[in-house]
């Protein structure tokens, strides 16, 4: 596993030409996959593999990054780099911030408290779905355009529909659902995930020792250092992009 320490020294890792001044930064880790026919999205599957892989090769492991769009990546028992996968899966926070800021006045619902307290709208729960199954289904990265913010006020009808813990708990359902089909902070996200999937759902601090808060850090501190090694990071079969791209420009 890797622990806070060693993180730590990568973080604080220079090439040999670093100086005394701090490490060199490495930046626009996408374009060169781009230019490739890549999509250059999900860019952190292989620092996935790196992290989050079984060291014994038995158990498959699916990372869900439950960020402004969630990604997943998917990483089999005893998978090589090349057999990693990885793909946006739907709408995420973007969509929950969104609730929590134009209905309930607040920057986001703190712990999923919010949505905790209410019960999904079933009528508003399966307009959701076919909305985010339509992104799953994509084929593409997701982006700006994507947040579906309308779905919001075709239900919340200007305060004279669902209320703000109501459209929370049943963006919370849709999006678990979605999920969970496809493949934590906010405990009822993570409560309908593992009501709607098998899989035993556990955060990246239990399985490496890595808090959530720090999960996409630690993968972009394994993408430079890799960077600085001239390791391709961006995976053919997770971007559609050209095999053994090298990518990153340098600062410093």
């Amino acid at each position: 596993a890797i622990n806070g320490s060693l993180l730590a020294g990568l973080l604080r890792a220079g090439g040999p030409d670093a100086g005394t001044g701090g490490a060199k930064v490495v930046w626009d880790l996408r374009q060169a996959d781009l230019a490739s026919g890549g999509q250059g999205a999900p860019i952190t599957p292989l620092a996935d593999w790196v992290l989050f892989r079984d060291a014994k090769g038995v158990e498959r492991r699916v990372i869900v990054n439950l960020g402004g769009f969630c990604n997943v990546t998917v990483l089999g028992a005893g998978a090589a780099p090349g057999d990693v996968r990885g793909a946006d899966v739907c709408v995420c926070n973007n969509l929950l911030d969104a609730i929590a800021r134009r209905v309930m006045g607040v920057a986001f619902d703190a712990d999923g408290a919010a949505a905790e307290s209410a019960e999904p709208d079933d009528d508003a729960t399966d307009d959701l779905l076919g909305m985010l199954a339509a992104q799953q289904v994509a084929g593409r990265s997701l982006g700006t355009g994507d947040e579906i913010s309308a779905w919001i006020g075709r239900h919340w009808k200007g305060g004279a529909g669902l209320s703000g813990a109501t459209l929370a708990a049943s963006a919370c359902e849709g999006i678990g659902r979605t999920i969970a089909s496809r493949g934590v902070r906010n405990r009822a996200l993570r409560r309908a995930i593992e009501g709607w999937s098998s899989a035993k759902v556990v955060t990246t601090q239990e399985v490496a020792g890595i808090g959530v808060e720090y999960r996409e850090a630690a993968c972009f501190a394994v993408l430079g250092a890799l960077c600085e090694d001239r390791v391709p990071i961006t995976l053919a079969g997770v971007t559609g992009g050209r095999e053994g791209v090298i990518s990153g420009v340098w600062a410093g």
